[in-house]
């Protein structure tokens, strides 16, 4: 995996790797370009959750738990497939068609609330280290609470 996502994930509590044919399977089975960044990433961590950094909450899903998490979606997001969430509202998700990464809120994911956050996963990583912004622009500050889910 790249040095630059092993920084980013260092501290994910990370998931235990699955059978490289099951991996593989599942995989195919889903019509998304995957960009390769991210299929490293999941091989070999299997998806996890925690903090990116100082900035976001995370949890990655376990490739065996992709399909069944993306069926109650796929009505209301058949260009996007689902691959984390802030353990919250939020979902992260992949363009299929452009491989690359958005976020949304689960109610009412329309275009207009839909946020491009990542052309790349590094990138796509970046943006989850970054202190989350309230509204009125002040910093958001974890405790404890937040990361019960």
């Amino acid at each position: 995996m790249d040095e630059h996502i092993s920084k980013y994930i260092k501290d994910l509590d990370i998931n235990s790797p699955i059978d490289s044919a099951k991996f593989s399977e599942i995989i195919n089975s889903i019509d998304c370009n995957f960009p390769d960044a991210y299929l490293d990433f999941l091989r070999e961590t299997n998806g996890g959750a925690g903090m990116i950094g100082e900035g976001k909450f995370v949890r990655f899903w376990p490739a065996e738990k992709l399909i069944a998490y993306n069926e109650g979606y796929g009505e209301f997001t058949p260009d996007f497939f689902l691959i984390a969430s802030d353990g919250g509202g939020t979902g992260f998700a992949i363009r299929r068609k452009e491989g690359t990464f958005v976020s949304f809120p689960f109610i009412g994911p329309d275009e207009d609330v839909i946020e491009d956050v990542g052309k790349v996963f590094r990138e796509f990583l970046a943006y989850l280290s970054l202190p989350y912004t309230q509204p009125d622009g002040s910093e958001y500050e974890y405790d404890d609470d937040d990361m019960e889910c």
